[in-house]
């Protein structure tokens, strides 16, 4: 019996469901790298899922120990796509053979289509990717981007108060090799050790947006690149 016959598709939403189960199967028999978000945290990490009986078992990397429990949830990017799956945690560590570890997941009934408002791109690993604050004059190595957000590293913490919790720092640019455009305003929105999360504004149709978007385009497929390479 397959993962499709325990679940029967007699119900308003078995279509859905069944679109679900599909796609689980293919990412599990496949291996596929994916992106997991902890939800309501900064956390994210590459993983694989497995299904296994009428449970999702997600490859849970180390480190991640205090950040889940029972009723958490997880956000898994379909790759290549515009669909998400919510994920509640049943268990939040199983001990698996040879030492590897696993979040134990239930199976959701529906997807969540684009229900992030924009993918985080890790960005630490480069270093050419910059923000440079006309306000201060300076510029910061970029570790996160998104459409609407950037996080920022600071070399030691007595910058940190430079970067006030909702004070506008104005104008600034984005540097990264071919790519340099202006945001029209960057507000910092949270301290994480040494680094700073800000969100940004770059109005949508302008060159600027342009480019930002062809950047992102550009991290993302180098991202599945790595993934599909680990």
């Amino acid at each position: 019996m397959g993962i499709l016959d325990i679940f029967k598709g007699d119900k308003p939403s078995g279509q859905e469901l069944t679109a679900v189960l599909k796609a689980l199967e293919q990412l599990s028999n496949h291996k596929t790298p994916i992106t997991v978000f902890v939800e309501s945290t900064n956390t994210r990490f590459n993983s694989t899922l497995a299904l296994k009986g009428d449970v999702i078992m997600v490859a849970k990397p180390p480190g991640l120990a205090d950040q889940l429990h029972m009723g958490s949830h997880l956000r898994v990017v379909i790759p290549h796509s515009h669909q998400e799956l919510r994920l509640e945690v049943s268990q939040p560590h199983l001990n698996l053979k040879a030492g590897s570890s696993a979040i134990v997941c239930r199976i959701p009934n529906h997807f969540d289509a684009e229900n992030r408002e924009d993918h985080r791109i890790n960005t630490a690993r480069f270093n050419n990717i910059h923000l440079h604050l006309h306000k201060l004059n300076t510029q910061f190595a970029v570790v996160d981007l998104s459409t609407t957000g950037v996080k920022i590293k600071l070399p030691h913490q007595n910058r940190m108060s430079l970067f006030p919790i909702g004070q506008s720092l104005g104008r600034s640019s984005l540097m990264a090799s071919k790519f340099h455009f202006d945001m029209d305003d960057v507000i910092p929105r949270v301290h994480v050790g040494l680094t700073v999360g800000c969100e940004f504004i770059v109005p949508e149709q302008t060159p600027a947006h342009y480019q930002l978007e062809g950047l992102l385009r550009l991290l993302a497929k180098n991202e599945q690149m790595k993934m599909t390479a680990e």
